[in-house]
């Protein structure tokens, strides 16, 4: 089954995947996002019985641009607060509670974060598998928007002055990173005009 129209976004999308599901399960994968080898679905439901349990997680792969390899775990769910600690990708989810909790459309890049989040805040039973689940690529909407992200988790969190505090000094550690980040970059760019325009220019001359 697939479908081609047009949404109102990634998670109108998604809800809709969610709207023809018929199964007991759903994961979602992005664009050059898959399961990490061929027996993932084996080892996640053969003989296992998930009795009250609506959401399951994993570990997860991350490939980078420069082909760096990295296994990223799970976080504690206590931690959920601070933003995602597991990778949506890397999850299953109890089809008949999908549909009743759909993604929420008022958020534009953390709307699986918001899902996860209001479940763990309902006591909705997760379940950690120890293996890895999923095999995605770095450079997603999250990833490239970073600040943007950091701010909708904030607005989900529950607020206090801890939160708050945590997710300010989060913020300013990103521009930080992102200030240092063009400064390298603007210096190797100068360092390479440089060298260039002290290289010695040489003529060539023909007789004729």
């Amino acid at each position: 089954f697939w479908i081609a129209e047009k949404d109102l976004g990634i998670y109108d999308a998604m809800n809709k995947g969610i709207n023809a599901a018929s199964g007991f399960w759903i994961n979602f994968m992005n664009a050059g996002d898959c399961f990490y080898d061929s027996k993932v679905l084996y080892k996640v439901f053969n003989n296992s019985v998930y009795d009250k349990i609506d959401i399951l997680y994993g570990n997860h792969q991350v490939i980078y641009p420069n082909k760096k390899i990295k296994l990223s775990k799970p976080g504690k769910l206590d931690n959920l607060w601070k933003g995602s600690q597991f990778s949506h990708q890397a999850t299953f989810v109890n089809v008949d509670y999908h549909k009743r909790y759909k993604f929420n459309l008022c958020k534009k890049i953390a709307g699986d974060f918001d899902f996860f989040y209001n479940a763990w805040e309902k006591n909705i039973k997760f379940k950690k598998l120890d293996f890895t689940i999923a095999q995605i690529e770095s450079g997603g909407l999250s990833d490239v928007k970073r600040i943007d992200c950091i701010l909708e988790f904030w607005s989900i969190s529950k607020k206090n002055n801890y939160t708050n505090c945590f997710f300010i000094l989060r913020i300013i550690k990103e521009i930080a990173k992102e200030i240092i980040k063009n400064f390298i970059t603007c210096s190797s760019y100068a360092s390479l005009i440089t060298r260039r325009s002290s290289e010695p220019i040489s003529n060539a001359y023909s007789t004729i």
